[in-house]
């Protein structure tokens, strides 16, 4: 019933929702050039404001990536085995696949999810007190990284939640890191 619903959600994204304006939308929002540059930025900006500290943030962000990227392509998908909607012969021939190739390996989760729902949360979690209007962009931005897959045609949506939750656990951890065990070491080292 599950795997039902997503097949039917994914046709509705994939399918139904098609035309040339979203094509154009999903296409720059899952194009690494697209974000890359932005999350260079962003670590530049946070080098230059917070310094020592801006440093070790950095650094923990990339571990989050690593590690996100890690569990979801080498762990998980391995275990689970689930191709991708564009690669499995138990799904219609009507995927609508945006790129030239499907993508190698399995679907779920989706490592796009993973890595910037990671990313997202652990800069929700660092500051989402402070700038309150961060974590709603954040988030959304993951979210309509992670809608771009499914509609691409390489993902289900499932692929997403499976990601994003794998994304959470991860950022969690690596904030928690930050937050308990190196941003007081580097206080009190600078201080």
């Amino acid at each position: 019933m599950l795997l039902g619903f997503d097949q039917d959600l994914f046709f509705f994204i994939n399918h139904d929702m098609s035309n040339g304006v979203l094509d154009s939308i999903a296409l720059f929002l899952r194009n690494r050039f697209t974000w890359i540059p932005l999350y260079v930025l962003a670590g530049v900006v946070i080098a230059v404001k917070w310094r020592w500290q801006g440093v070790a943030i950095i650094l923990m962000a990339a571990l989050t990536a690593v590690l996100t990227d890690y569990t979801s392509s080498g762990i998980i998908k391995p275990m689970v085995e689930r191709l991708r909607p564009c690669n499995d012969p138990t799904v219609p021939a009507q995927v609508n696949l945006l790129l030239d190739k499907c993508g190698a390996g399995y679907s779920f989760p989706s490592s796009h999810a993973a890595n910037h729902f990671g990313l997202a949360l652990f800069f929700s979690w660092l500051w989402g007190r402070r700038f309150r209007w961060l974590s709603p962009v954040l988030i959304t931005w993951a979210l309509l990284i992670g809608v771009s897959q499914v509609y691409v045609g390489v993902h289900y949506p499932f692929d997403i939640f499976g990601g994003a939750v794998v994304g959470a656990a991860i950022s969690l951890l690596t904030w928690l890191l930050l937050k308990r065990i190196i941003l007081p070491r580097i206080r009190h080292d600078i201080s």
